[in-house]
């Protein structure tokens, strides 16, 4: 009798077993459909991308079937646009990769250098990196983080909570023309935008930024983002712009007007820029209307130092050496009365310093040795 107690235990709980997995892969069935219908009505490519296996999109949406599937539609998708980004840029080779690290093979490339959380069951707000207001992602900071691949366009699915995307200095990182920089154009919340030191990779100055009219700081310096034209439509709209860093590049357009009549624009970077065929002049300074830094450095401006540059009441830092102006130290400089340092050092400057210097009384550092400057430093001037 015990005997067949027990046998009836054991198919009993065979049964069970049996119920229970048969349930669990009816749910996983379940859970699987709803979250790739959930995706693929916001698939960049309308779901093909999910036929691959190994795509990064299917990694990503693999992701979010273990880990997140129970999430409200919404968080789903940014859940998956987070893995589509972690996925795209980890440990990925391209054409920079190949030639910048020749020391490690394809299949073994490094990775992030902090990925604390990322692609886990914890909350995506808790993740390295990611900030939210609410349950919505609001900052994606990765600045110097060795992101190997692309970056995802699929950080558009971020547009409606995302301020602030920060991956300066990730050198491996690469998106080419329209298809991996159209992303840029419909983030229309974000209020910064840092991708210098990358290989972001464009003719140009893409028309597309204009639509983030909610800009405050942009930096696109050291990139790809060269030999073609700085497009007026890139800053056309962008009124709350107040720093530009646009350095280390090569342009074939001059620096267009819509750049320096931004109304609250303070900080403008400009050094080591190349314009190619096409003259520029330091002309553009004057009438910026806000402007508190400007540095220049190891661009070639033809001309003079314009004397009109004596008007502009809010500058506070400028720097342009190594820069070929040529002519006098105009006396107007004299009226830059909030004047806190000033670099000219090492261009082709002639004559003597202006006495008039003197009335920039807040100056605290003044170079101009490298020049071709006559007699001595007015007394007045070393006060």
């Amino acid at each position: 009798r015990i005997d067949k107690q027990r046998r009836k235990k054991a198919v009993f709980s065979m049964m069970t077993m049996v119920k229970i997995n048969l349930w669990v892969l009816l749910c996983s069935s379940f859970v699987s459909a709803t979250v790739r219908e959930v995706l693929q009505t916001v698939a960049l490519k309308g779901g093909s991308e999910f036929n691959d296996p190994i795509s990064y999109q299917s990694k990503a949406l693999g992701f979010v079937e273990i880990f997140h599937s129970t999430k409200s539609n919404d968080e789903i998708i940014q859940y998956y646009a987070l893995g589509c980004i972690y996925h795209a840029s980890q440990k990925q080779p391209n054409k920079r990769t190949a030639v910048g690290l020749p020391q490690y093979p394809t299949d073994n490339l490094p990775g992030w250098i902090s990925s604390t959380n990322w692609m886990t069951v914890v909350d995506k707000c808790s993740w390295y990196g990611i900030s939210c207001i609410g349950s919505g992602v609001s900052s994606i900071e990765l600045h110097n983080n060795r992101m190997l691949g692309i970056f995802a366009p699929e950080v558009e699915l971020l547009a409606s909570t995302l301020k602030v995307i920060d991956l300066f200095s990730n050198s491996f990182l690469v998106t080419e023309g329209d298809e991996g920089n159209a992303w840029m154009g419909k983030l229309t919340n974000l209020e910064n935008l840092f991708f210098g030191s990358t290989s972001f990779e464009y003719n140009g100055v893409p028309s597309y930024i204009g639509n983030l009219n909610r800009l405050v700081e942009i930096d696109i310096s050291n990139t790809f983002f060269t030999r073609g034209p700085i497009r007026v439509e890139a800053f056309r709209n962008l009124n709350n712009l107040e720093y530009v860093d646009m350095a280390d590049n090569v342009y074939t357009t001059t620096i267009p007007g819509e750049i320096t009549q931004l109304i609250d624009l303070q900080f403008l970077y400009i050094d080591h820029v190349t314009f190619l065929n096409v003259e520029q002049t330091l002309d553009f300074l004057v009438g910026m209307p806000s402007i508190f830094e400007n540095w220049m450095d190891y661009t070639y401006f033809g001309g003079t130092i314009p004397t009109r540059l004596g008007q502009l009441s809010t500058l506070k830092s400028f720097s342009c050496t190594f820069c070929g102006l040529k002519g006098t130290i105009p006396t107007e400089l004299g009226n830059l009365s909030g004047m806190d340092r000033m670099w000219l050092y090492q261009n082709e400057l002639t004559g003597t310093v202006p006495t008039e210097l003197a009335r920039m009384r807040r100056i605290k550092y003044l170079h101009l040795e490298g020049n071709d400057l006559r007699g001595d430093m007015p007394n007045d001037v070393c006060f």
